[in-house]
């Protein structure tokens, strides 16, 4: 049994990284893609302050939202089976997760809760019993022949997943000002939290990412 929490990593994304800004260079993407609607790469002053540009395109009412969805960024997310379930009911996503029908879970990975650093001694170790009781069924299930896609209905709604998700900006900042709000599942909230401190760093003028 170990004993996780979420984690997120950004694994990929479309734009080149040609130098120590990578926001910069997500920004000259995109405004090199806006002007060539109005053919204006070549005005001056055209393509010397893209973070600028994508700040006045990103809060014009109304937004220019084309120009960003040829941005996508994809992360990997450690996460618990009840969060991922909540995830993947995101339409404009590509998604792809850890499969309990293959992957053998005899060694049981789960995430702390949001409530576990504040509840009491009791609380915590019942709530550890019933993860030592379903990673022993598990392993149980396992041994007397039962396929993994048979033994993991033992598994809790705890237990860890990985979970890789792609998206567009359009659609992170969607995403993001569903999942970070406060009526947000806490776990949710710490979870999309930390892809916004992510996003935030790549694209500062996304306002749903500060």
């Amino acid at each position: 049994m170990k004993f996780c929490e979420n984690s997120v990593k950004l694994v990929n994304s479309n734009v080149e990284w040609t130098g120590e800004d990578y926001a910069w260079d997500i920004a000259f993407y995109i405004e090199k893609i806006a002007r060539n609607g109005t053919q204006t790469q070549d005005r001056d002053n055209a393509m010397t302050r893209p973070i600028e540009f994508c700040r006045n395109a990103w809060n014009a009412r109304p937004r220019h939202s084309s120009i960003f969805e040829f941005v996508d960024l994809t992360f990997q997310l450690n996460t618990s089976i009840a969060i991922s379930r909540e995830l993947i009911r995101h339409r404009l996503c590509s998604f792809n997760e850890k499969s309990t029908r293959y992957c053998d879970e005899s060694n049981l990975e789960v995430i702390l809760p949001y409530w576990w650093k504040d509840a009491s001694a009791e609380m915590q170790h019942r709530w550890a019993e019933y993860m030592e009781c379903a990673e022993r069924f598990y392993q149980e299930d396992i041994k007397t022949g039962m396929k993994r896609q048979e033994a993991r209905g033992a598994l809790p709604l705890d237990a860890m997943t990985s979970v890789y998700i792609k998206a567009n900006l359009v659609e992170w900042s969607h995403i993001l000002r569903l999942r970070c709000d406060k009526a947000a599942h806490p776990d949710m909230r710490d979870l999309m939290n930390k892809v916004k401190m992510e996003i935030g760093r790549m694209c500062p003028w996304m306002e749903e990412a500060k």
